[in-house]
C-alpha cells in the first residue's frame, strides 16, 4: 500500500497510544519481515504480488479509523470479481470489482494529497506502508526529518502510485 509521510506518523502514534508493548513488539517483528519482503520488490512485482498488509488482523484493518487514503479509495461492488482479482494476481488486464471512474478520481485526489505536501516543501514521496511503519515507529528521526522538510524514512520502499 502506498501512503504519505504524515499517515505513516497518524498510524504510528496511534498503535503506541493503543497496543501493549507485547503487542507493539509482535507488530514490529511482523513489520520487519514485510520490509524485507518488499524492499527491492520491482513495480510489476508490487502490482502482481499478494502480499498480506502487515496491519490486516483475522481479515480486518487494525487501523480502520487511521487508514491511509490509499486504502480508503479501494472498494469492491462484485464479491467473484475481487476473489477473481486475489487469485489471479498477475492479470492486470481484469477490470476488477471496483468502479474504475470512482478508483481514478480518488487516486486523482491522493495525488493531489501529495502535490499540497511538495508544494508547502515537504516530502511528497510515496512510500510502502509497512516498510515506512516499520522505520517510524523504530526511529524517531523520521517524523524530526519530515518536520524540517527532507526525506522523512531513508530505508522504506518507495513506491510508484497505482
Amino acid at each position: 500500500m502506498d501512503v504519505y509521510a504524515p499517515e505513516v506518523f497518524l498510524i504510528a502514534e496511534t498503535l503506541r497510544k493503543e497496543l501493549p508493548p507485547p503487542q507493539l513488539d509482535e507488530l514490529l517483528g511482523r513489520l520487519a519481515t514485510h520490509a524485507e519482503l518488499v524492499t527491492g520488490m520491482t513495480v510489476f512485482e508490487h502490482a502482481t504480488r499478494n502480499v498480506a498488509c502487515p496491519l490486516s488482523r483475522e481479515g480486518w484493518c487494525s487501523v480502520y479509523s487511521v487508514r491511509p487514503h490509499t486504502c480508503r479509495r479501494h472498494h469492491s461492488q462484485d464479491l467473484a470479481a475481487c476473489q477473481f482479482t486475489y487469485d489471479h494476481p498477475d492479470d492486470l488486464e481484469f477490470p476488477g470489482a471496483h468502479s474504475r471512474e470512482l478508483f481514478t478520481e480518488l487516486t486523482e485526489a491522493m495525488g493531489l494529497h501529495g502535490a499540497v505536501y511538495e508544494y508547502f516543501g515537504y516530502d511528497g514521496t510515496v512510500y510502502e506502508l509497512g516498510s515506512a511503519l516499520h522505520e517510524a515507529l523504530t526511529d524517531p528521526a523520521c517524523w524530526q526529518r519530515w518536520s524540517r522538510k527532507e526525506t522523512a524514512f531513508q530505508k522504506a520502499s518507495v513506491t510508484p502510485m497505482a
